[in-house]
């Protein structure tokens, strides 16, 4: 490509070839750049944070399996309204309490969460343990800004190897946002 550049000739000096070529190239490059347009280009991204209260779990009542006797074996369920159900030669003794877990979580409005255990929950007396598995709840899983009460079932199972006492233990139970 030649580009032809006109001086009056009265303008004309008298430059070296060296100085032709430099002057030429430097011509050549501005007229480049503004042929080919922009070099480079930039925008802005909008960048931003929400920050809600924070998700709260209180336990208002434990999860209670009631009473069977010494030598029994099978599971006792307690389902969501504390009705329980057995499996195996375990009976529930019709007198003794059953009661699902009452717990309470405040969550923000229209933000889900997830209810989860901890890993293989138990009770003993000390001596003896038995397992608590298969729980289950009815929490909506949406926060509404308000309290928001909840049930808590579960499984207990027992080998029929049990002593006779009480059993205690914890069922850890966690909430968090999605």
């Amino acid at each position: 490509c030649r580009i032809l550049l006109l001086v009056p000739y009265s303008l004309r000096l008298k430059l070296t070839p060296q100085i032709k070529t430099l002057t030429m190239k430097k011509i050549t490059f501005i007229l480049l750049m503004l042929i080919s347009g922009t070099a480079i280009a930039q925008t802005e991204v909008p960048a931003s944070a929400t920050i809600v209260s924070a998700i709260t779990l209180s336990a208002d009542s434990g999860l209670f399996f009631g009473s069977f006797s010494e030598g029994e074996a099978g599971t006792i369920t307690i389902a969501l309204d504390g009705t329980p159900s057995t499996t195996g030669s375990i009976a529930v003794i019709p007198s003794s309490y059953t009661a699902a877990a009452q717990l309470t979580v405040n969550a923000a409005s229209s933000y889900t969460y997830n209810v989860t255990y901890g890993e293989n929950p138990t009770i003993s007396n000390g001596t003896h343990t038995m397992g608590i598995s298969a729980i289950t709840n009815n929490s909506s899983g949406e926060g509404t800004g308000n309290d928001e009460t909840f049930s808590l079932g579960a499984t207990l199972t027992a080998d029929g190897t049990e002593s006779t006492g009480l059993y205690e233990g914890n069922i850890i139970v966690t909430v968090a946002y999605n």
